[in-house]
């Protein structure tokens, strides 16, 4: 006969696998999010402190008014070019897409981590750079990507290697094993999205309320 599954207190160790790659992907998410709002602020920062040494030293306006739209016109351009030229699927908000891969349909290569890496360069790029928006909905999307690439732990550690290890040697993470199938993955991503929803808005409740 087979045996039943250890537990404790009820719980499985499918259970207990669960919560703790959950509480994993919310601790990512928010760990990007801090990050994200730093790099925002340092570079807002250092253009506003520019501009205020211009002006102190007694240099013509139009000097100052030219240095900030040449800087901001650079950061733009520099998020402008990752995404067209790199990862055209980080464009936009990603929160349409999240509602349509949830809903069934396959969005190539939207949830990569190159995509990610994008979208987390491209929202400090235009955010610090005075453009209206914010990164809201882009850390819905990082947060699902975060959650996506935890739950392909062992895929994405082969690519960052850039090499397939033997056979026998090969690492494996019976933690995240135990998830690859669909269901269990849309429900991380869903929970990605959620963590990204509270640490955009500093609202854990929104976050459970959104997905």
């Amino acid at each position: 006969a087979r045996r039943p599954p250890l537990s404790f207190l009820g719980y499985t160790g499918r259970t207990f696998g669960r919560w703790s790659l959950v509480i994993l992907i919310g601790f990512s998410v928010a760990m990007a999010a801090n990050i994200i709002s730093f790099m925002i602020t340092s570079v807002g920062g250092w253009r506003n402190k520019t501009m205020q040494y211009m002006l102190d030293g007694n240099q013509p306006d139009w000097s100052a008014f030219l240095f900030f739209v040449s800087y901001n016109a650079v950061l733009v351009s520099i998020g402008t070019a990752l995404t067209v030229g790199l990862e055209p699927a980080a464009a936009a908000g990603g929160i349409p897409e999240i509602k349509a891969y949830l809903n069934g349909t396959h969005i190539r290569d939207f949830l990569r981590l190159r995509a990610i890496f994008v979208k987390v360069v491209g929202t400090i790029m235009s955010v610090a750079s005075g453009m209206a928006c914010g990164q809201e909905a882009p850390m819905i999307h990082i947060g699902a990507g975060i959650a996506s690439g935890l739950t392909r732990g062992e895929k994405q550690l082969r690519k960052i290697l850039c090499w397939r290890l033997p056979q026998p040697r090969r690492i494996r993470a019976a933690l995240f094993r135990r998830f690859h199938n669909d269901r269990d993955r849309r429900e991380f991503i869903c929970a990605g999205a959620g963590a990204g929803m509270a640490s955009a808005f500093g609202a854990p409740v929104g976050g459970v309320l959104f997905v």
